[in-house]
């Protein structure tokens, strides 16, 4: 790899884990290669919780749910650290930004008022898990870029290099890989 390599990883995160992909380019961000991909656990089932925490909580008195949320917010903000920390240190290259998908709209703070709309339960358990994958990457000292995800692939040819991408891998490349690698190339150019 050339001294002026950079590398960023992108991550598509679901409830309870993310999809990685690591890419690097050389002195500019236009033709990025795929260095690694991989799933990131990010709540276990030795947490104690279930991944689907604000569902849980939903029907708990209000002192219970915050107790429980609190827990899983520790346990998902331990867990990323430690995935997102081994899965840099496996490159062999220097990670210098991360990206992620960044939804629209707000989520209020206040438990009382999420677990009262389900749409909002949806929101709060991926904020959750966007939110400690973010902390874990600032942690490490790589620069986050929240992409908004109706932003992504509308460049025809960024949608078109990276569907070649996995051509050249084979699977999995579906969907989550597609994503996190164009949110790891976007963190990328960001940098230029």
């Amino acid at each position: 790899m050339a001294s002026r390599a950079r590398t960023a990883i992108g991550f598509s995160v679901h409830t309870g884990w993310a999809a990685a992909v690591a890419v690097s380019v050389g002195g500019s961000a236009e033709k990025p290669e795929v260095l690694a991909r991989a799933r990131l656990e990010l709540l276990r089932e030795e947490d104690g919780v279930v991944r689907f925490v604000f569902h849980s909580v939903e029907d708990k008195p209000l002192a219970e749910a915050r107790e429980v949320v609190e827990r899983a917010r520790k346990a998902t903000r331990r867990n990323a650290l430690a995935e997102v920390k081994r899965f840099a240190e496996g490159l062999g290259a220097p990670v210098v930004a991360a990206g992620l998908a960044h939804p629209a709209g707000k989520i209020p703070v206040d438990l009382e008022m999420i677990v009262k709309s389900h749409a909002l339960i949806h929101s709060a358990e991926g904020a959750l898990f966007r939110d400690a994958v973010a902390q874990a990457c600032e942690a490490l000292g790589l620069r986050v870029e929240r992409v908004p995800r109706k932003a992504l692939f509308t460049q025809a040819s960024m949608k078109k290099a990276i569907d070649g991408m996995g051509k050249a891998l084979g699977p999995p490349w579906g969907a989550d890989q597609k994503e996190a690698a164009a949110l790891a190339w976007l963190a990328l150019a960001a940098r230029v």
